[in-house]
């Protein structure tokens, strides 16, 4: 009788990997779901404009750029990588911080947003974003919805500009003449869960 094949030490290696990530996340989803401590860890949000926020300030001949290490995958999307999460957020409750920035251009008229925080309070919240030296609230966040599943975690939000935001740009870029409380587009935050108790590194810290 032949001898079974031995199972090469590469491909077992594999398979003992693939195990023990199956068990971290039975592990962290089953936590979750017993109310257990958990948290997020956050990768990345995207802001998607409106389509007639986009055709309007096509329009105006105003554009649109990012500032590293934010990046685009289209002419009405800008994706924000997330440096640090505090609170409970996939409870929408917490501060999301974000690197990167959003440029708008007119002619020789500039417009910078950066490292945008979310704060989430239940259903509604604001963001914040650095300008110039300042740091003030330019949207207004309604209609917050979530969404678990296993250890990935998604959380939405519909932006409105708030009037602080809408005065601010306005001053620098007067063509814009944007409307506070109007929907300006949309977030959408992408992280995983872990456990409280273990220490998240960072990749952008």
């Amino acid at each position: 009788m032949s001898r079974p094949s031995a199972v090469p030490r590469p491909l077992l290696t594999l398979l003992a990997l693939a195990a023990l990530a199956a068990a971290l996340t039975a592990t962290t989803t089953a936590r979750a779901q017993s109310g257990a401590a958990v948290k997020v860890a956050g990768k990345s949000t995207t802001f998607t404009l409106a389509p007639a926020v986009k055709q309007r300030i096509d329009r105006l001949g105003i554009k649109l750029a990012v500032v590293a290490p934010a990046t685009s995958s289209g002419a009405a999307t800008a994706t924000f990588p997330i440096t640090s999460v505090r609170g409970k957020v996939q409870r929408l409750r917490g501060v999301v911080r974000h690197s990167g920035g959003l440029t708008l251009t007119r002619g020789d008229r500039k417009v910078t947003l950066r490292n945008i925080a979310i704060v989430a309070n239940g259903k509604r919240g604001f963001a914040t974003a650095k300008l110039g030296q300042r740091r003030i609230r330019v949207f207004r966040l309604t209609g917050a919805k979530r969404s678990i599943e296993g250890t990935k975690v998604t959380l939405s939000v519909t932006l409105r500009l708030t009037a602080q935001g809408a005065r601010f740009v306005n001053r620098r870029l007067p063509a814009a003449r944007l409307q506070a409380g109007r929907v300006l587009g949309s977030a959408v935050l992408s992280g995983t869960l872990v456990p409280a108790d273990e220490q998240y590194a960072d990749p952008f810290a």
